[in-house]
């Protein structure tokens, strides 16, 4: 009982091998193609020598994601069935002809910080373990998928434990489930293990090393829209769009027609306040539902900047970077994660951000893009202004 239990915890972190030295390995058969799919399996092994393990964490390397939007029934409701399997695995111990084998299945996250739940259930029909997957920025501002683990509740069982191994599944439920990085030449994936003795962490090797970054598609595509008023300031939105299988950006830079939208001065109160300025909604083909977040005004009067933050489950920053005299905002960290849409609406008020002007003549706003491959793009839209009359 207690064995297929540690099995279910074990698997979560995502497998091994070897006895003694501790080591993580992500290997696929059909390699990594830049924003692919592929089946793909982890080995751990874990340090016997160090004493017993207590908490176990992976941080997969950076725009190594999953997509709970394949079946999003399965994060709504618990459902131990081949529509929800996201892999199977097995656990190595010190017990001689011990064999584990463990199934994982998608299900609804079990805390507020959790993006999915992942349900371990031994072969046996033993108990199941509940566990969760997150997202977490780096200090790099990048995106990366973290499995916490603790065992301290196994008491002497988590001992016997020498590696584990899972091979997460390419699709589920027939629809791609698995997300390869679009920059190929994306970070470590990484393994920290607190025994009883000391805490060793060590990156993966082999591990992810996505191919074909450069031959992705890449063109994102610019809209918006701005609403004069007699007073106070304007309501301006702004959508940018790709398509589906496009190389994620790296780097955003959105400029504002100066004849029809400038800084509203009296917004300098809200500077640093808790007060948002717009809100942003983010869509993701990975994710069942869009993202939704708040932009506040940050800096100094000489250096304001615009900060993007998004709540949980998925609690994510980022910094643009305000140009005055080019009314310009840039955003030179964007984790590679991909959107199918970034919209951002100011909206107005006596002390909304932005003024909107009636222009004499059609005005055009601009964008400029580099993808996490370093292919950079550009775009243009005619800026539809109302409110005016004459």
């Amino acid at each position: 009982m207690r064995v297929s239990r540690l099995t279910a915890l074990l698997l979560l972190i995502v497998p091994a091998s070897a006895l003694g030295k501790q080591s993580l390995a992500i290997t696929s058969p059909t390699g990594f193609p830049a924003g692919g799919h592929p089946s793909y399996t982890t080995n751990i092994g874990l340090d016997t020598s160090a004493g017993t393990p207590s908490t176990v964490t992976i941080k997969l390397a950076p725009g190594a994601l999953a997509a709970p939007s394949a079946n999003p029934s399965c994060v709504k409701t618990t459902q131990h069935t081949p529509s929800c399997e996201i892999g199977t695995g097995s656990v190595a111990t010190a017990l001689p002809g011990l064999g584990l084998t463990v199934t994982a299945y998608l299900a609804p996250p079990p805390n507020p910080a959790d993006v999915v739940g992942i349900d371990v259930v031994p072969v046996t029909g033993t108990p199941v373990t509940h566990a969760g997957a997150k997202l977490a920025q780096n200090a790099a501002g990048n995106v990366q998928t973290v499995l916490s683990l603790s065992l301290s509740g196994l008491g002497p069982l988590a001992s016997m434990v020498t590696g584990m191994k899972l091979t997460i599944n390419g699709t589920l439920d027939g629809k791609p489930f698995n997300r390869m990085p679009t920059n190929c030449s994306p970070g470590q994936s990484q393994l920290t293990v607190a025994y009883s003795q000391k805490t060793e962490t060590v990156a993966a090797s082999p591990d992810f090393a996505p191919t074909g970054c450069s031959a992705l598609p890449y063109a994102p595509k610019i809209s918006g829209t701005a609403q004069h008023t007699k007073s106070g300031a304007g309501t301006v939105a702004t959508t940018v769009t790709q398509a589906v299988g496009q190389a994620a950006s790296a780097k955003t830079a959105l400029t504002l027609p100066t004849g029809a939208v400038l800084p509203n001065i009296s917004s300098i109160k809200l500077l640093n306040k808790p007060t948002p300025v717009g809100s942003v909604v983010s869509a993701s083909p990975l994710l069942p539902a869009p993202l939704k977040g708040k932009i506040y005004l940050v800096g100094t009067l000489q250096k304001p900047f615009l900060l993007f933050k998004f709540p949980p489950p998925a609690v994510l920053k980022l910094t643009g970077q305000v140009n005055l005299s080019t009314n310009t905002v840039t955003i030179p960290v964007v984790p590679d994660v991909p959107l199918t849409q970034l919209k951002v609406t100011f909206p107005g008020g006596p002390n909304g951000l932005l003024q909107v002007a009636c222009p004499s003549k059609p005005v055009t706003m601009s964008g400029n893009f580099t993808a996490q491959s370093g292919k950079t793009a550009a775009a243009t839209h005619r800026l539809t202004v109302t409110g005016c009359t004459g």
